[in-house]
């Protein structure tokens, strides 16, 4: 093939990694059915589907296209933390969110203990998980990355953590809400102080813009010189834990945290990342005996992480709705919240689980990372 025809490939491999996601979320706004699908999920199988016609990809550029996109994708989720707000909520709601947490501490390290013969990295593997269920797909990403996983691993996790997640979806608005109520309290309104302090909603213009990919920009360039200054190259684990921190630290000044829609761009970066990790999974490597037992291995995590949050909710007598919202904020993120409150027929603790998964992804990379080194002490 002549050079020029590559150099077309490559852009138009390019662009339809960074595309396609607009047209998802056109779509998913417009369909209730693929709106409850996800546009995560089905960024992923996009990118599975275009990875799979017998194209001749180059992985180099997804790759990178995916390197990018994780750090660029943080700033922008953080910026909407409020911590001040989610330490103002009711003491049932932190309270379960922390269970969550160590909970999923519990499982990713009983994994591995268990399971660790059976998949590649167990290590690496249980401290993307326990960053995933305590934040999102961010936090899996950035973790592995930091850990400095086997790209074929990572796409595979990636994989199973969609798949799993599809199936712990159907149980929380099927079988859960049945369920808790028989062996947790029952939900009891309470006046939340935060509910006063939500910004008033008011239209983004140009300079939002400008200020939110100005600051982001500033955040990836400092948490990539600082350990560049201080040890002669970007140490990736050190870069994500600053890059976190600084976002963080971002999101204590209120013009940032106010700007409209920073969510919304986080996750459509999230959305390329997805499109771009898919397009490098060939139905060659995902139907393998590697794979299936990562599948299991992320199966045993969530479910073991989901019954000892429960078992850890009926002993600090944390009501069904908060159990239920708090478990969706941690595995799933912000994004799944409403649907879920819809679901358990509670709009009252929308709130308390949007804030919650903000701050998983807040402090899901450190959850991650502190894993891989109790495991790497253990095993």
């Amino acid at each position: 093939m002549p050079r020029y025809f590559k150099g077309e490939t490559k852009v138009l491999q390019a662009l339809f990694i960074v595309l396609v996601p607009a047209g998802i979320l056109y779509l998913s706004r417009r369909n209730k059915f693929i709106g409850l699908v996800g546009p995560i999920l089905l960024s992923y199988i996009a990118g599975i589907l275009i990875g799979n016609l017998g194209l001749e990809l180059n992985e180099g550029i997804s790759m990178q296209i995916s390197e990018i996109a994780v750090p660029v994708a943080i700033p922008f989720i953080l910026y909407s933390v409020d911590i001040k707000k989610w330490l103002k909520m009711t003491n049932k709601t932190i309270k379960s969110f922390m269970l969550v947490i160590t909970s999923a501490i519990i499982s990713s390290v009983a994994a591995a203990l268990l399971l660790g013969d059976t998949v590649p990295e167990a290590a690496k593997i249980s401290g993307m998980l326990a960053g995933c269920y305590t934040g999102g797909t961010p936090n899996l990403v950035s973790v592995g990355l930091a850990a400095r996983i086997n790209n074929d691993t990572l796409v595979l996790v990636n994989g199973a953590d969609i798949v799993v997640g599809g199936l712990y979806f159907l149980f929380i608005i099927g079988v859960a809400p049945a369920l808790t109520k028989k062996i947790l309290p029952q939900y009891i309104k309470e006046q939340e102080s935060t509910q006063s302090a939500v910004a008033a909603e008011r239209k983004k213009n140009v300079w939002d813009i400008v200020i939110a990919f100005s600051v982001m920009i500033l955040i990836v360039g400092v948490s990539a010189l600082i350990p560049i200054l201080l040890f002669g190259e970007i140490q990736i684990a050190i870069f994500f834990l600053i890059l976190t921190a600084l976002s963080i630290g971002a999101s204590m000044f209120a013009r940032i945290r106010e700007i409209p829609d920073t969510y919304s761009i986080g996750l459509y970066f999230i959305m390329v990342f997805s499109v771009a990790m898919g397009s490098m999974a060939n139905f060659s490597t995902i139907f393998t005996k590697s794979s299936a037992n990562i599948l299991i291995y992320t199966f045993v995590v969530v479910f073991l992480a989901v019954f000892i949050h429960m078992l850890f909710s009926w002993l600090f007598r944390i009501d069904s709705h908060t159990y239920i919202i708090t478990s969706v904020a941690g595995i799933f993120g912000p994004a799944f919240v409403p649907p879920v409150a819809e679901a358990i027929r509670n709009r009252d603790v929308v709130l308390a689980g949007i804030t919650s998964g903000l701050v998983g992804y807040a402090v899901g990379n450190y959850i991650g990372l502190l894993v891989v080194w109790i495991l790497n002490l253990l095993m």
